[in-house]
């Protein structure tokens, strides 16, 4: 981690371009970013990087046939406190 870091932030989405603006819009807002394309990465950086204090979660609520909803209760489940940042390009009905 950076020493001017703001921590590290967990930027998850299935779509890889997305994923890409999203880790470069948190790296440019002054935190580490931490990527993956889906909840079981997702999961598997939430739990192997303990270390690196994930500040942060930004996730997509559609993650292909997983969402971001559980994605969140797994991650709380982990760290009750982690702030959590949905986003979604789908309409508002979700």
């Amino acid at each position: 981690m950076s020493i001017n870091s703001l921590g590290v932030v967990l930027a998850v989405d299935d779509d890889a371009l997305v994923l890409e603006l999203m880790g470069a819009a948190v790296e440019e807002a002054g935190f580490v970013v931490k990527v993956a394309p889906n909840l079981s990465a997702a999961l598997d950086v939430l739990r192997t990087h303990p270390a690196d204090r994930i500040v942060a979660l930004v996730t997509d609520v559609r993650l292909g046939a997983q969402s971001g909803w559980e994605l969140a209760r797994c991650a709380r489940a982990l760290d009750p406190e982690l702030p959590v940042l949905y986003v979604t390009g789908d309409s508002g009905h979700e």
